[in-house]
Parts: C-alpha cells; structure tokens; sequence
C-alpha cells in the first residue's frame, strides 16, 4: 500500500518533484561545463598546432586556407540534410593518414558578424611537406595549400556526436520490443471530448505528473473526482440517468487511463460505483440518484480506505514488539501510521528505511519518522543484504493482491522480500482488500507500466514487481491476517502419558515410541497423510484414558455432529468430554468423526474408538479427542485404543475431496427421482397423533385442488393398533386399502411412519420377540427402553435373526395396505438400555447400532427416509435433519437450517431431507405467514422439499407463493439430480458452503498465529533448524519433540529423532503439520462467516442466499469468485464476483440466488 492521499500528502509530493526537477537542472547544467571545458582544451591544443603551422607558411598560405575552408563548408552543407532539426554530414572512409584540427568560421547574418562558430575537420599531412618548408618557404607554403584544404572527409564535431546519439537510440529501440506494450508517460495528452469534467482532467494531469501516487492516494482521488462529475452532471434528452452516466464514467476512466494506467483499486471503486448505478431505480429524479451515489461513494472511502487502513494498522502494529528491527520499503502513509502507534505503545524498536536509487521516496517516510521521534536509519536497496541480517520483521506496501497470491507492488519489492526469506525474516505485506484483482500473474511484463529516471536522462524503469507468495509470510488486511506460509495444525499427543519413554524406534517412514503402560506409532501413509495409533500395553488396567489435542488456532473448523444449536464453523462449540455417538438428547441424528479446517488439514477417526470429545474445555481454543473404556463404551472392554489419520493438502476444498475419496466415501447411487422433483406431504406438524382415514383423504383432495403437486404422502405416527405392531388401527383406518388405491388413483404415492420399537403393551408382538431374544439387552440382560412414546424393547438390528424377523414383519404390512416406502424413525444409540450388549465386537459397540439399522431399513429402496447415520453415506437413501423448532433463531430453528445441511454435507450425506416447512408446531406453536414463506424459500433449492404445515391454512398469497416455489424446486430439480451423480462420481456434495467451492476458504482469513505461522523464523535459543524443513524443539519441556515441515508431510521421520538426545526420550510428542498457499482468495472475516453462514452452494454454480432473519425485507449476500447472473433480475448485466451486495432488496415473495455464467470462474 502507498500513502494515502490529504493535503499534506499532495504538497509534499508537489516539493519533491521540485526538488527532482532542480536536481535534474543542475545535474545538466554540470555536464554542460564539463563538456564546454574539454572543448576549450582541445581548442586551444588545436591552435597550438595551428601557430607551429603558420610560423612555417606566410600570409599568402593562410590566405589561401580560410578560402578553401570556406569552399569546403559550403560544399559539405550542400551534401546534408535535416534529421531531427540537425545538421548530419555523410562519413566517406579516408586513409588513416587524417589527424584533427580546429577552424573558426565567422558567420554574417542580415549583414552582422555573428559569433565565431568552430569546425573540426581532418586534413591529411604528408610528413616530406615538413622538409621543403624549412629549404624554400614559398614551396613549402604552396605545400601546406595544397595539404591543409579540407576535403570531403571534413565532418562536423557535432553531426559525429549526434549520429552516435541517434545509434544508440535506434539501439535502444531494438531491444525495448519486450516493453512495447506498456505504458509509457506521453509529452501532451489530447482532450477531444466536451464530455469530460473539468476535474478528471486536473486528475488526469496529476497522475501522469505523479503528483499523486500510490494505490489509496489514487483511489481516493479518483473518487472525489467522480463526486464532482455526478454532481454536475446532467441528464441528456431521450436517455436515462443511469445509462448517460455509465457513458460519462467510461468516457472519464478512458481518459485517466491514457494519462496513466489505472490502479486496482480505482477499478474496484469504479465497478462499485456501477454496480450502486444499476441498483438506481427509474422512479427516482435525478437529485436523489445523485444523493445515493455520493453517499455510497463517501461509504466506500469511510469503509474501504478509511477504516480498512486503521483495521490494518491496529493488526500490524501489534506484531512488532521490544528489540524489533524493523525493515520498510519506499513510503506508506499506512506503514509510517503503524509504527507511529506502535512508538506510541511504548515499543522499543529501530526503523530502516530501505529506498531504491530513482525516486528516493523513502526519504520522506525518514523524515516524517525522525520528526515522531523514531529511531531510523537509511540506506539504498543495493545495501539491503548488509541491514536484512539484523532485521526481526519486513513490512511492505502493496498496490494489488492478485488471485494467486503474488503481490504487485513498487519495483524493488521482491527483491527486498527475496532477500528476507534467504535470511528468515518474515515478511509482512499490508493491502485493503479493494485491493484485490482476478489477475494472476508471474512476472512483472504482464501487466505494468514504464516510468523515467529523474536521475538519468533516457532510462526508464518498470512501475512495479511481482513477489511470489513463497517470498511473504502473510498479508494483513482490514478483516483478518492471511499467513502464507502457515501452520495447518498443531497436535499435541499423548496428553497425560507420565514417565520417560523405555524404548524409541524410527525408520524412514515410521515413529515408534513404548511406555510401560502405553505405545504410539505414527506411520506416514504418503505425502499427505499420517496415520496415529495408539495402544494400551497395560493388562493391569491402570491406563484409563488416551488423549490427543490439535490447537484449533485461528483457523476455522468443520464436520462434527449434527446437533441442535448448529451453528458454524465448528471451533465455536463447548464440549465436555462428550460421548460421540448418536443420540436424542442434543438431536445428535448424525456423529460421523471427520474434521477438516480452512487451512486444508482433517482428521479422519477410525472406527472401534470410544470416542469422547473435549473442546474449549480442557484447553481453550483446543479440539481434544479422547478415547476410554466408561459408559456408553463398554468398560469391560480390555482393548484401549486411539486412532486416526490426519492429512494436510492445498486448501479446505482439495482436503475435504481427499478424504471423500480415501475414508468418508460416496453413495453407490441415485434415490428415487420424483422426491428430488416434488414435495412429500406429512400428517405430522399439522395434525399430530389425531389421524385417521378421513384426514388423510382430505388432505390429499386439499393438496390437488390447490394446485400443488406431489412425491408421497405421507401417513405420520398413531396408525397402529400399538407401537410397533404394524398393523393398522381398525377404528382409524378400516380399509387401509381402498384409502391407498384411492390416493394412488388421483396420483398419489402413500408412504408410512415405522419406528423400531415394541412398546411394552403392545402384545403377542412385544412378547414374541422377547422369548426369542430380538431385543437389544443391557450388561443386567434387561431389555426395557424408554422412547418418545413410552416403554418397550428395541429390536437388535446386529442381530441376524431379529432383523430377518422383524423385515418380514414390515413387508407383510406393507403388501397388505400397499403403501409404497416406510419413513424410518429413531435408531440412535441412546434409546437402547444401557449399556446395551450387542452382536459385535465390544471395540464397535455402541455405534454399530446405527450403521446396521440404517443398513437393513435401506433394503426398501431409495424411496424411504432414515433421520440417523454412522457411517452409511455409502447408502442411497434420504437421510432427515431432526426434527426442527418452529422459530428463526439458532435454537433449532430457521437459521439452523442451512447451518444443519451443511454439517451433514460435509460429513459425506449429500441427500438430505430438511425437516417439515415451517418446523414441527411443537408446545403448540404454529408458523407465522411470513416464517412458514421465508422457511419455504430457503427449502427451495436443497434436494427435496416436505410440507405439513399448509399453505391454504394461512391465505392466498401463501398459496401463490407456495406455488412458485414448490416450481422453482422443480425446475432445478434436475440440477440437483445432476449434481448428485457428478458427486458420486469424484465432487464435492451438491449443496455445500461457498468456501469450499472457492478452493481457500472464506475462513482462511485467519489472525496470524506468530508462534505457529513464522516458526520457520524463530531465533530463540531453544529451538534450531533441524533441516531445511524441520524446526526442532529440543527435549527441554517434559522431552517434547516439536517439528514443522514446511510442505506437508513429506519430510523422513527418522530424521526428527535423529537430532533427539538419546538420553532422554519424549514422553509426548508435538506435531505440527503445515504446507504453504499457492493461491489466495482473501474473501471473508468472522463477521463475514457469520453472515456467509445463511448463503449456499448448489454445485459448483448457483448461489443461494435465503433471508432468515424476522421482518427483514434485505440482506447483504456474498458473491464468490466468477461472473454471476442475479436470477432475480435476470435482465440486469451479470456481476462480477468476490464482492458484497450490501442491504440486496428481498420482498416476500422474493429468494434470492445466482447462477454462475459458465467459464467465468
């Protein structure tokens, strides 16, 4: 970043270009004595020769020779011809017998003697002329005429020279082809247009003099200029506002830009200005559309300049700390504001201001730093390798941040960061994100511009430099600090592990370490990936627990379980040593332990661990994974183990496709199209328990004459003659048949609630199954549960026999009513009696439960619904959220809805069902008009749609509404369809956060960890360079190893241990997994991700942005990266992405979501 533009800013600029230009004058004005001395010297040196000559002629001879001097001038002038508004003479090759003489030519003008002009010419001397001189002088004078004439060969000192200049011009040009298309600083720019503003002309001649420069300082400008021309504009007859506006705004940028390039940042600014110009609406006058875009213009500065560079100062200036050496570049307003703050905190710390050879620009930055007090000191770049040794930081400017996130900035950046990272010092880049461009470069020819020497007259130089992201530790901006060069995790294992290790191995692949009680192996699988195991040696059974804790930093988290406040991401959650395992309690339908945060590193837990998870408890900011044999684990297990693979690839989206394809896994198929395509119907939220026949006809006749389209209908709980008998209530449905038949006639399909329970009173069925021992047992070989309808058993689905029993009992039924599917409720391992006895091996137990129901129900094809899963993403079937609370807030209401299918998206589920339209109507609540809408809107675009709640219950605008919606969905139906087979087959799930599609995460705008992100800088004593690409902690903490590999995890593990004294062995060890960014997309802050949260992705290219907050008709909607229609208003121009839509319009009856034109990303 350069300085930002005040007045006193302008004037210092003004008085160094002064100053340049004085320089410049007085540079020349030396050059021109010293040539005017060396001229005198040969001149009199010449007349030297010239005295000796005509001590030997007579008068006659001189005579002679001024005449034929005179002859021979005019004669040469004859020959020349004008280049350039000079005299050239043509060079004819003479024997090298020529030697040099001056000449004095007097000149008459008008009739007055004009001052003396002297000629250098060659004449030719033949050395026997000498000898007849001195016999006869009149011979020897008739010699010398003859001799001393000028010939043809005479040429002119000055045409010699010029023609020297204009060979090294034509030179020069050949070699400047490689910059032929930059731009170069031209002498006169012509105005052509009366459209342009008085002030964008007075801005176009203070860019192109470089009055004002820098990336803020420009963009400011610019934008005040842009103030001046929409207050004076006028609207021609016969066009609109917006549109002759647009004209003037393009007219005005091509004009700046033929002054000098534009920035990045006055593009951004500009295509703000735009996109506040298309919000304009028709209905407006011309006043208040003007009174809108000034204000928005004064915003963008507050907001994107103003506060954005104190955001960034408070960030940075909170990195340098006592003893700091700090090392700047050039001048920035907001580097000088930094280092202000930070002397005015009482930091101890030096300055050196590092400046290139031109522009000496770092001059001014010293003085304004003098003038605070600072310590400082100065020195050209060519000497930055003899200052950058004792340097701790490097802080530097930036004029852009590109897409691959390489820096542009003032020539000599990259070498000033090149240099640091050769001498480990990290490198600190500050920019405003307005500074971002789509751009991705990798050298400077690209896109740049050419600026001349004030020292030297006809070198020019390249504007700027592009520095590689290798060469920056992080870039700090308003909203967060992105590292580079930084640490995906931290783990520390084997927490609690007491005593010295008794045993140490390594080989080129493996650690292994023995405890008395205790051993670890981590085994690196590939680059990627590690592989942690740790097992129980200990038969006394004194072990009691394993514990492994990754620092959940700065970084942001997701995965984990579905539960009932879900919020996102994952680090915000409090947990106590929670079981992970599915249960009621907390709505936990889904506990799938995969993790993955926005630096590109996850864990994958294998199964048969007793998981526990302990977060923001034991340690703050902490992720830790326990693992021990107690309740809901069987304690009599003797085995003991923690383990799990943990990779770090390139970023969130590439690590979550790699476990997808190496642990999690993919559907095996498609489900049932139709409930993709149109809504399922329940009699749940709406009626409860109170169902019967007629009910259920009814609401079929209702749904068909209110025009609305169906998947299924669906016949909710309190249809049996008891739970779990399934068999259906006489008094409620006497002929279940002839009610299906007729459903299925008006085009219907009938699907049925069925639980896995017998309740207690439920007989022969409960009894039976009893005495045959189908019931899931506790260690007390009880078989009684308690669920949401009362006491019973729970069938066994590890059970072979009780599963074959209990299908054949579901089929009877089903072919008996002919219902179509069966809704499949429960199945978390809650509601079995504790601590159940299952048909498995105890490391299994309880979870296994889960995956085998969920394993037998999917035996009914993809047309059922299950609400729990552990490990059965493999299976194709719709998996339910839990039942939703109707609200709007967190507690499990609307805003949890996106927050909920994200979760379980990422877990691996990428057919989800939402829970009923409006929530399930619990404690007799029931959905406003305007929740049952907003709920229907943001349902709109997830796989498949479920109504209970009714439309026609509210009024006729609810029913259009409905309608339209329930026809988006369908419309999109078969992308959604399309965007689940692509998922089976190799991407991510089909709905899925927008930071995963924009490969670095809206979370990887990170704070920057100094102790973990510049490890590789560290100098303190207690810890070296192992390698290259390990830092080592020596065993001074309890024997702790601590090593960073700079590029995954690719380094030998042997060689960690290698440099481990072998007299003490660890008794935990500390990993730290890194790899560095290659690319950037700095796109979000925390306040950003809160409201990124309500927003999603269908794919790869349609955004949905639903409005989940009560009584809001706006929203502020984040676009990613790419060129995106608005299908809201899809005659509007597309918008480019990576930007806000600030307080978007949403009316009722309005969702808004984008589609991406194809190839824009």
């Amino acid at each position: 970043m350069s300085d930002a533009v005040d007045t006193s800013d302008v004037v210092d600029k003004a008085m160094l270009q002064k100053a340049k230009a004085d320089h410049r004058a007085e540079k020349k004005a030396q050059k021109k004595a010293r040539v005017q001395q060396a001229k005198s010297k040969q001149q009199g040196e010449s007349s030297a020769s010239i005295i000796s000559n005509k001590q030997e002629g007579d008068s006659q001879n001189k005579t002679d020779l001024d005449k034929d001097v005179e002859n021979k001038k005019k004669e040469s002038k004859s020959t020349t011809k004008e280049l350039g508004g000079e005299e050239k003479v043509k060079k004819e090759n003479k024997p090298s017998t020529v030697r040099e003489g001056k000449f004095v030519e007097n000149v008459k003008k008008d009739g007055k003697t004009e001052p003396a002009k002297e000629v250098q010419a060659k004449k030719e001397v033949k050395r026997p002329i000498k000898t007849q001189a001195k016999k006869d002088p009149k011979a020897a004078g008739e010699t010398n005429k003859a001799v001393h004439p000028v010939k043809k060969e005479v040429k002119i000192v000055e045409d010699v020279k010029h023609k020297n200049v204009l060979a090294k011009k034509a030179s020069a040009h050949r070699k400047m082809k490689l910059f032929t298309h930059l731009h170069r600083k031209k002498a006169t720019i012509t105005v052509n247009s009366q459209d342009l503003h008085p002030a964008v002309v007075n801005l176009g001649s203070q860019y192109m003099d470089r009055v004002i420069v820098g990336s803020n300082a420009r963009c400011l400008a610019f934008l005040h200029a842009m103030k001046q021309v929409i207050k004076d504009y006028n609207t021609p007859p016969q066009k609109k506002f917006s549109h002759g506006l647009e004209d003037t705004l393009h007219l005005s940028m091509e004009f700046l830009h033929q002054c000098r390039p534009v920035s990045v940042s006055m593009n951004n600014a500009l295509r703000h200005l735009k996109w506040q110009l298309m919000q304009l609406t028709d209905e407006k006058s011309d006043a208040e559309a003007k009174g809108r875009l000034n204000q928005a213009i004064e915003t963008y500065i507050l907001e994107q300049i103003e506060m954005a560079q104190q955001a960034i100062c408070n960030t940075m200036q909170k990195k340098i700390v006592d003893k700091d050496v700090v090392i700047v570049y050039g001048c920035s307003s907001s580097i000088q504001r930094t280092l202000e703050e930070a002397s005015e905190r009482g930091i101890k710390f030096r300055v050196v201001v590092m400046d290139d050879w031109a522009w000496r620009e770092g001059k001014e930055l010293l003085r304004r730093l003098v003038k605070l007090g600072l310590k400082c000191s100065y020195a050209i770049i060519s000497a930055a390798s003899l200052v950058m040794g004792e340097a701790t930081k490097v802080l530097l400017g930036a004029h852009a941040l590109l897409a691959n996130g390489s820096v542009m900035a003032r020539a000599g950046t990259s070498q000033i960061a090149l240099l640091a990272n050769a001498y480990n010092v990290p490198v600190l880049v500050c920019c405003e994100t307005h500074k971002c461009c789509e751009r991705a470069l990798t050298d400077s020819f690209g896109l740049n511009e050419l600026i001349e020497d004030p020292t030297s007259v006809g070198v020019i130089h390249l504007a700027y430099d592009v520095t590689p992201p290798d060469f920056i530790s992080a870039v700090i901006t308003e909203v967060a600090v992105v590292p580079y060069g930084s640490v995906a995790a931290t783990a520390e294992i084997g927490v609690g592990i007491e005593g010295v290790a008794s045993w140490c191995s390594s080989s080129e692949d493996e650690i292994r370490c023995r405890w008395d009680s205790a051993e670890v192996r981590l085994l690196r699988q590939n680059e990627e990936c590690m592989h942690v195991e740790w097992l129980s040696t200990n038969t006394s059974g004194n072990l009691q627990q394993f514990e492994d804790c990754f620092d959940l930093g700065e970084a942001h988290w997701f995965g984990g379980p579905e539960i009932k406040q879900q919020y996102w991401p994952f680090e915000k959650y409090s947990f106590t040593e929670a079981p992970y395992v599915t249960g009621q309690v907390e709505n936990q339908g889904l506990a799938d332990p995969y993790w993955v945060n926005s630096k590109g590193f996850y864990i994958f837990v294998d199964d048969g661990v007793p998981l526990f998870v302990d977060q923001n408890n034991h340690r703050d900011g902490s992720l830790c994974l326990i693992a021990k044999n107690i309740d809901p684990y069987p304690p009599s297990n003797p085995n003991l183990t923690l383990s799990y693979t943990m990779c770090t690839l390139g970023n969130a989206r590439t690590a979550h496709e790699h476990a997808i394809g190496n642990y999690i896994g993919k559907p095996s198929g498609v489900l049932d199209e139709r409930m993709f395509r149109h809504p399922i119907w329940s009699t749940w939220a709406k009626y409860k328990k109170d169902i019967d026949e007629d009910v259920v006809r009814e609401l079929g006749d209702q749904i068909i004459s209110n025009g609305f389209n169906n998947s299924q209908l669906e016949i909710d709980e309190m249809w049996e003659e008891c739970f779990g008998s399934l068999v259906f209530n006489k008094t409620k449905f006497p002929d279940i048949r002839n009610l299906t038949d007729g459903l299925k006639e008006k085009g219907f399909r009938v699907t049925l609630w069925t639980p896995p329970f017998i309740n207690l009173d439920c007989e022969p069925y409960h009894n039976e199954a009893l005495e045959k021992g189908y019931f899931v047992k506790n260690t007390q070989g009880d078989t009684e549960t308690t669920w949401w309808e009362g006491q019973g058993g729970i069938v066994d689905f590890t059970n072979p026999d009780a599963v074959d029993w209990w299908l054949g009992r579901v089929r009877a039924n089903q072919d008996l009513s002919g219902v179509d599917s069966l809704k499949f409720d429960a199945g978390e391992t809650s509601f079995m009696p504790q601590l159940p006895v299952l048909n498995a091996s105890l490391d299994l137990n309880p979870s296994i439960f889960t995956t085998k129901y969920v394993e037998t129900v999917s035996q009914f094809g993809g047309q059922i619904e299950v609400r729990s899963a552990r490990r059965t993403n493999r299976l194709p079937i719709f998996l339910r959220m839990l039942d939703k609370d109707t609200n709007w807030g967190w507690d499990n209401g609307l805003k949890t809805l996106v927050t909920t299918l994200l979760v379980m998206n990422m877990a691996g589920y990428p057919f989800i069902l939402p829970d009923m339209i409006g929530g399930n109507g619990y404690g007799d609540s029931v959905p406003t008009k305007e929740l049952f809408i907003r709920w229907l809107e943001a349902n709109a675009l997830m796989p498949a749609l479920q109504f209970s709640f009714v439309p026609w219950d509210f009024d006729e605008e609810t029913v259009t509404i409905s309608r339209k919606f329930t026809a988006l969905h369908a419309e999109y139906s078969d992308v959604i369809l399309e965007r689940a087979t692509i998922r089976n087959r190799e991407k991510p799930p089909p709905v899925h956060p927008t930071e995963i599609r924009t490969s670095i995460s809206p979370s990887s705008m990170i704070g920057l960890n100094t102790t973990s992100a510049l490890a590789n800088y560290a100098t303190e004593a207690e810890e070296f360079l192992v390698a290259e690409d390990i830092l080592a902690t020596p065993v001074i903490h309890k024997g702790r190893i601590s090593f960073n590999t700079r590029e995954g995890l690719s380094c030998t593990l042997r060689r960690i241990l290698a440099n481990v004294s072998t007299d003490v062995v660890p008794t935990s060890v500390t990993v730290t997994i890194s790899r560095k960014f290659t690319a950037l997309h700095a796109e979000y802050s925390d306040v950003i991700l809160e409201r990124a949260t309500i927003q999603f992705l269908l794919g790869e290219d349609i955004l949905v942005a639903p409005v989940l907050e009560e009584g809001a008709t706006s929203r502020d909607i984040y676009l990613p990266q790419g060129l995106w229609r608005d299908n809201m208003h899809p005659d509007r121009d597309p918008i480019q992405g990576r930007t806000w839509l600030r307080d978007y319009p949403v009316a009722l009856d309005q969702l808004p979501f984008f589609t991406m034109i194809p190839d824009t990303l």
